[in-house]
């Protein structure tokens, strides 16, 4: 096994302009929204000097909504297109949607959505959702919603990766789209100092993406059998002038590699309104179904002079690295060349970031 270390250094930019236009027509409001946005990367590693890539989405939607004393109705039509620089690799999606909101009683309200895909190349997908909110008092809210949704391959599957590797026989569009049906349900609990949300999920997964390493080589699979995952999360806020106290945890059970089966993330903020702010931060990462657990800390701090707003972060305090753990890039002796092999990141890889800059306002 080499000892010799590896390297991934990663450029990007990106670059996004959007618009929105509104009008109203006696009870109804028109909207219009449009945005373009370029997205240009380029990786490198220790052994190799990759292509330049870019990829370019294109939105435009048009919306009607009405709302009446009791109900609110939304209906409107959408256009996506997303291309990958040369590659024909990319979808372009039609989208016909709806959604009505109606207070069945004063303290009932159900809501009822549709959302109608046309996906070249995947096909027709079908997104139904609906929900029901009962409000007993002003402390306390129950829901229970239900839907179904998909996620499209993509040809980007890391930010750490870059762009995924296909032979010259299979592509993204060989693969299904990824598609979920699942549910909720939460109680809110509301106070003069406290809130309280604790929430149930269940949702399964047929055809889910799955990312594989070989070789550095990035991959885009679909898993064979259904996933499913279902657990709890809780989040308490508790708040007191200049105090604020964030603390949340989320228990999943899952067969995914990369899912904690404890996460638990706390905040501290103290703040002088119009002045400055202090913010203390933890989260604990807990065993997956491979690696170790960890916890990164961070410190925030900002000042505001005037229209200016000086900032400074300090994120990763204590210097977690999956690398400290263990090796996550090592080479053997092939039969003609090196054969290299990279490990599943369930950690950072970067150490200590500090950055800090001035925010304006006028």
């Amino acid at each position: 096994m080499d000892g010799a270390g590896y390297r991934i250094r990663s450029e990007s930019e990106l670059t996004s302009v959007q618009a929105v236009m509104s009008a109203k027509l006696g009870t109804w409001t028109l909207q219009s929204r449009s945005s373009l946005s370029r997205y240009d990367r380029h990786q490198t590693d220790t052994r190799y000097d990759g292509p330049r890539d870019h990829q370019t989405n294109r939105f435009s939607e048009v919306t009607a909504s009405s709302t009446g004393d009791a109900q609110e109705i939304v209906l409107g039509a959408a256009v996506q297109d997303v291309a990958y620089g040369q590659s024909p690799e990319g979808s372009t999606t039609l989208s016909l949607f709806g959604n009505w909101t109606r207070e069945l009683t004063s303290a009932l309200t159900m809501e009822a959505g549709y959302r109608l895909d046309q996906v070249d190349p995947y096909g027709t997908q079908h997104l139904p959702r609906v929900s029901l909110m009962l409000s007993p008092s002003l402390n306390y809210t129950f829901r229970v919603t239900g839907g179904m949704g998909y996620v499209l391959p993509t040809l980007y599957v890391d930010s750490e990766y870059g762009p995924a590797t296909f032979s010259s026989t299979s592509s993204i569009r060989d693969l299904n789209t990824e598609r979920s049906l699942g549910g909720t349900a939460d109680a809110n609990f509301r106070s003069e100092w406290a809130t309280l949300n604790v929430m149930g999920f269940w949702t399964r997964v047929e055809n889910g993406l799955e990312r594989s390493i070989t070789l550095i080589v990035p991959m885009i699979q679909n898993q064979t059998n259904d996933m499913f995952v279902h657990g709890v999360e809780t989040n308490l806020k508790l708040d007191h002038e200049p105090f604020a106290l964030y603390l949340g945890h989320t228990f999943t059970d899952t067969d995914a590699e990369l899912v904690s089966r404890h996460r638990f993330n706390s905040v501290l903020m103290i703040e002088e309104e119009e002045a400055w702010r202090i913010g203390l931060e933890a989260y604990y990462h807990g065993q997956q179904n491979i690696g170790k657990a960890y916890v990164i800390a961070g410190i925030m701090a900002d000042y505001r002079i005037g229209f200016a707003t000086v900032f400074i972060n300090l994120e990763n305090v204590f210097d977690v690295r999956q690398t400290r753990f263990e090796r996550v890039y090592s080479t053997f002796a092939g039969t003609t060349v090196p054969i290299s092999v990279m490990s599943p990141l369930y950690a950072p890889l970067d150490g200590r970031i500090l950055n800090g800059g001035l925010r304006f306002e006028f």
